[in-house]
Order: structure tokens, then C-alpha cells, then sequence
């Protein structure tokens, strides 16, 4: 009879296998690391693991709920104490044993300065076909084959979504699940196994195991001593590399001085000769620039100021317009709470109605809290049956959007109206506040979209800004980037000054009162016309896209906090530089995420191009 020491797993032993199949997957797949294997690529093979698990628990024979091992592993340091910590478990069945070295990976900064990056990584030479059998002679036999299935569509799931090798090899099968997994580790397949190993004579095989694990002891003694001396004398070339790398750049910086002193003497020699004519050609040359470029500039920028005043009178919102959606709103509040019966039913405007900057195409938006139909459902159809009963036009249902939302026509005015978009509606009135703080904002604000409109850039859906992220742009240059600087920093305000507000457990807390800040923005007094020629340089000449990130939680431009993901597991370039603002509430959100690659490179286009125009006063070239 088979000797099978477990009948059930722990969490903890359950975890315990699948780390097992992964070093057996990995074994030998870094030969061009010297066979060294970065923990941290175990932690996110065990993190896929898992989340695939969570998405399918349905499927899987361990509970996903009882899987409490997972919440200890989820870092490099976790899964490194893990790994020193084996040599006591019972139950592991990859053939040797297993501990957590370092590696140091020294690179150039600049001509003065390196980089020393510590990594851990575990050795993981290539196991022989003997070794390879005793894996997984071991699985059939002390793996119970309840859990089989699991462990073969889980590592199976591993090497499709993230390994670029091939893991083990093997063929693979549909399991009795509906699931892709790996044949040799199903359970249909190490039944079969189990059968011929129970042609052993009684003991037989327990003592060929014991026999086993003795021999790996052994070697794992010899294995560890080799690799400690190996590893003293790999840290000792590194020391002494890292040395001589200092020694010489020390004699090229000493070097590199002497030569600047030379150069700065001849080149002083040079210009000693010609220094007097120089400088009195170049005084007669400017003279007159001097006393006519401010009057040129000061009439380029008043000529700019009166487009940008002429831009916004015809594309803002007439008064008319913005109270007929004053009016729809209130009239659709009280509709659907007579809909509904509930007098808690309430309706609000948000986007650009909401925050003072519609045009006249806009479309007026609205999202509603607490709605219920009489029979009690609250679906966006249910939403869209109410509308009609108030005797909307043209209404169509987007339930599949990220934000389902039903369109119709009130009042001639194109609508959307959600439900309980409570960030939306806080994202509106923050940027309302910070336009009333001052006039400016409001005339530069039509002239920024022209100009983004012009050049195709103004669509978060395909790929480029969309509107609020052109307005988060523009707050933060008016906090940070002008001197003085027009818009304080309504998120940073004391706290007897802030309106308390959290939504969905995000401090959604500013400073509503606008009307204290007339002195503190009166301190600039630059034109609209002046503020639209800085903007314009400064996101296209100034910004470093890549490096940095506009936060107007804190109203500064600061290197960013948001890492882009890699290209992949062993190229951890970037894929993509996506642009980076943030959002004002949601920290850690970039609401630009979907901006990357060659769009940003348009967007900085599209500024540097409006920037070369307003130097030289081509007032169509920009905004037509």
C-alpha cells in the first residue's frame, strides 16, 4: 500500500506546494543570471496565483476564503523569510533546499557618481531527470490527489499569463473543471501514477524515500558550503572591481579638471583679443531692441488678451442657457421624486455646468442619490423608465459604460444623468471654487481647450486629455509655476478653514470659501495674455513629462509618484510613460493614465507649437 502522509492541506501547507512547483518550474531558466532567480519574481508568481484563484474560486477545491497563508506573502521581504525558514517543513517536495543569497548590481548616475542596487535572488541550477522524478514521484505520491487539479491550472495559468519560458514542459489538458492545466500534475494523471507506485513491496517506498531525502541532505550540505565560498569570492571581485572603478574615475575627474583649466585659459586668450570691439558691437546692437521690444511685446500680449476675451464671449454659455438648465435641474429633482414617492431623492449637476466653464455645446450633466423606482429596482433602465414618465426626449440607456449613464433631450439641451456619482460631483465644485478665486481663470480656460481642440488632444476616451485633466493642468501652473502665484492650495489649508467631506473613504476636504482670497491673488497682476504664453511654454518647453506629475492635491508640480509597469518580468524598462496628473482626492489615481507613448508627445507638440505662435503674435495660427 501507498503511504500517503497527508489526507487533507493546510493553508499554510497548501501554500507551501505551490511554492514547491514553482522553484520546480523555474529550476534552470536563469542560466544567463548565473542560474540566480529574483525573489521578487517568485512573490509575483505566487501573487498571480492567487488572484487567479480569487476570480475563479468556484472552480478550485481549496476555498479561496481559507487561504489565509497568502496574506504573509505578498512582499520580497515576506517571501524571503519564508524561503530561510523552510529547512523545518514537513512537507516539501522540491529536492533540495533552499536559501536566500544577494546580488549587487552596480550602475553609472553621471561621470561622478554610481548606483549600488541590492537584490535577493535564490540559485536555481537546472534539476537532473533523476532529481526531476523525485519532484514529482513525491507530488503523486504525499500530494493528496484532491487538490491535484488546483495545482496543475494554477501553474498552468502561471506560464500562459506570466512566465515568457516555458516552466517544466509537458503537454497540457482540459481538467474536469472546464480549466487549462498542466498534464503531468492532474489528478487523472498522477492517479495512474499512483497505481504503479503501489506495486512497491510494503516499505519499499518509504525507505527509497527516506534514502532520498538523505542523499539530498548531503548534497544540499556540500551544495551550501560550495556556494558560501563561491559567493565570498564573488563579493570580493565585486569590492575589488568597485575599487578600482573609483581609483579611476578619480584620475579622469583630476584629469577632466586640468583639461577645463586649459580650455578656460585659451578660450580667455581668445576672447581677450576681440573683447573690446565685441562687446561695444553687441551694447549698439541691443540699444534698440532694448527700447522697442516692450512696446512691441506689451502690444503683442494686449492683441492676444482681446482673442482670448473675444474666444471666451463666443463660446461661453449665454445666461439664458445656463438657467435653462438651473430650471431642468430643480424640474427634474421634483419629478422624479414625485416618481418615486421618496423626498429624499436628490439631483445634481456636475462637470462643466457645475464648475462655471461650459460652452455652448456642452452637454449639461447631471447624477441623481437615493433613487428607487416604486417597485423598488434602481437600475439605470429603471432610470431611464422614470425620465421618460417626466417626458424627456430622445432617451438612450448606456449601461455598459464605466459610469452607466442615460442620455435624453430636456429644454433643447442634450443630458446624461448617473447615479450617485458623489466624486464627480465634489470634482466639479473644487474646480468652480478655484475659478471664482479669479477672473483670469475662466478666459484662460477657453483658450487652452481652443487650443487643445485645434490640435486633437481634447479626448480622454482616445487616448489624450480629457477636459478635467486640461483643467487640473491649468490649476496647478496657477499655484505653482506663476510668481506670485494666483490660486492658493484650497487641500492644504488649515483645518479650522476646510469643509470636511469623505467619499468612499477618500478626504475630499477644501477650503469652499473663495471670496477670502481677492488680495492674495491681486499680488499678480499679469495679464490673461501674459499667463497664456507662460502656460503654453511652460507644458511645452518646461514639463519633463516623464519625470514629473501635476498635483493639485498639494497645487505643485513635483517628480512623480506614479510608476509606470514595465515592459515585462525581466525588462523592467518602462512600457510606457503615460502623462501623470493626479487626482485631487483619490491618491495615487492618475486621471491622465490612458495618455501615454507617442500621445504625450503630441500633447507637448501641441503646446510648443501654440507657444513659437504666440511669440510672434500669430493669433490664427493658435486658436484657428
Amino acid at each position: 500500500m501507498i503511504i500517503n502522509t497527508l489526507t487533507t492541506l493546510t493553508s499554510a501547507e497548501w501554500t507551501g506546494i505551490l511554492y514547491d512547483l514553482i522553484l520546480f518550474e523555474c529550476s534552470g531558466k536563469y542560466a544567463s543570471n548565473n542560474n540566480e532567480c529574483p525573489v521578487g519574481d517568485i512573490t509575483n508568481a505566487l501573487t498571480s496565483a492567487w488572484r487567479f484563484q480569487e476570480n475563479n474560486a468556484s472552480r478550485f477545491n481549496c476555498p479561496y476564503d481559507n487561504f489565509t497563508g497568502r496574506s504573509i506573502l505578498q512582499s520580497s521581504d515576506s517571501i524571503k523569510n519564508y524561503i530561510n525558514s523552510l529547512r523545518s517543513y514537513t512537507f516539501s517536495i522540491f529536492p533540495r533546499q533552499l536559501t536566500v543569497g544577494t546580488r549587487y548590481i552596480f550602475s553609472r548616475i553621471d561621470n561622478d557618481k554610481q548606483a549600488v542596487q541590492k537584490q535577493d535572488i535564490l540559485s536555481l541550477p537546472s534539476l537532473s531527470d533523476s532529481a526531476s522524478n523525485v519532484f514529482l514521484d513525491r507530488y503523486a505520491a504525499l500530494v493528496p490527489s484532491y487538490y491535484h487539479d488546483d495545482f496543475a491550472a494554477l501553474i498552468q495559468y502561471i506560464r500562459s499569463n506570466w512566465w515568457t519560458h516555458g516552466g517544466s514542459g509537458g503537454s497540457t489538458c482540459v481538467l474536469s473543471s472546464g480549466l487549462k492545466g498542466v498534464s503531468k500534475l492532474s489528478k487523472k494523471h498522477n492517479d495512474k501514477k499512483r497505481f504503479v507506485i503501489t506495486q512497491f513491496p510494503p516499505g519499499e517506498l518509504e525507505r527509497l524515500r527516506e534514502l532520498a531525502r538523505q542523499r539530498e541532505t548531503d548534497a544540499d550540505t556540500r551544495q551550501q558550503e560550495t556556494d558560501a565560498g563561491n559567493q565570498q569570492q564573488e563579493m570580493d571581485s565585486v569590492i575589488r572591481q568597485k575599487q578600482e572603478l573609483i581609483r579611476l574615475e578619480a584620475q579622469k575627474k583630476e584629469h577632466d579638471q586640468r583639461q577645463q583649466q586649459d580650455d578656460i585659459r585659451t578660450l580667455q586668450e581668445q576672447l581677450g583679443a576681440m573683447r573690446l570691439q565685441e562687446v561695444a558691437r553687441m551694447e549698439l546692437q541691443q540699444q534698440p531692441k532694448e527700447t522697442q521690444e516692450p512696446g512691441q511685446r506689451a502690444q503683442r500680449i494686449a492683441t492676444i488678451a482681446k482673442a482670448m476675451a473675444t474666444l471666451q464671449t463666443s463660446q461661453m454659455s449665454t445666461d439664458d442657457r445656463i438657467n435653462s438648465v438651473r430650471i431642468l435641474h430643480r424640474v427634474l429633482q421634483e419629478n422624479l421624486r414625485r416618481y418615486t414617492g421618496r423626498d429624499i431623492v436628490a439631483v445634481h449637476l456636475l462637470g462643466s455646468f457645475e464648475s462655471g466653464l461650459s460652452s455652448m455645446t456642452s452637454d449639461a450633466n447631471f447624477t441623481v442619490y437615493n433613487f428607487f423606482s416604486p417597485s423598488g429596482g434602481n437600475s439605470i433602465a429603471d432610470l431611464a423608465n422614470a425620465l421618460q414618465w417626466a417626458g424627456c426626449e430622445a432617451i438612450t440607456t448606456i449601461a455598459t459604460a464605466q459610469v452607466p449613464i442615460v442620455s435624453f433631450t430636456a429644454r433643447d439641451i442634450r443630458c446624461g444623468i448617473s447615479k450617485d456619482q458623489r466624486m464627480g460631483v465634489i470634482n466639479s465644485k473644487l474646480v468652480s471654487t478655484y475659478r471664482k478665486i479669479d477672473n483670469r481663470f475662466a478666459a484662460l480656460w477657453f483658450a487652452v481647450r481652443q487650443i487643445a481642440k485645434k490640435h486633437d488632444i481634447l479626448s480622454g476616451s482616445t487616448g489624450y486629455l480629457s477636459s478635467y485633466a486640461l483643467a487640473l493642468m491649468l490649476i496647478v501652473f496657477l499655484q505653482d509655476v506663476t510668481n506670485p502665484p494666483i490660486l492658493p492650495k484650497l487641500q492644504q489649508r488649515e483645518p479650522r478653514h476646510m469643509v470636511s467631506c469623505k467619499i468612499d473613504g477618500h478626504d475630499c476636504s477644501f477650503d469652499h470659501s473663495w471670496g477670502t482670497f481677492q488680495t492674495f491673488t491681486s499680488r499678480n497682476t499679469k495679464s490673461t495674455g501674459e499667463l497664456l504664453i507662460d502656460f503654453c511654454h511652460f507644458y511645452g518647453y518646461t514639463f519633463k513629462y516623464a519625470t514629473q506629475e501635476v498635483n493639485p492635491r498639494w497645487g505643485i508640480i513635483k517628480p512623480r509618484s506614479f510608476n509606470p509597469p514595465p515592459c515585462s518580468k525581466n525588462d523592467k524598462r518602462p512600457k510606457h510613460w503615460p502623462i501623470c496628473i493626479m487626482d485631487p482626492f483619490i491618491v495615487n489615481r492618475n486621471v491622465a493614465g490612458n495618455c501615454r507613448g507617442s500621445n504625450v508627445a503630441v500633447i507637448q507638440k501641441c503646446f510648443q507649437e501654440a507657444f513659437d505662435a504666440l511669440d510672434i503674435g500669430d493669433i490664427d495660427m493658435v486658436f484657428k
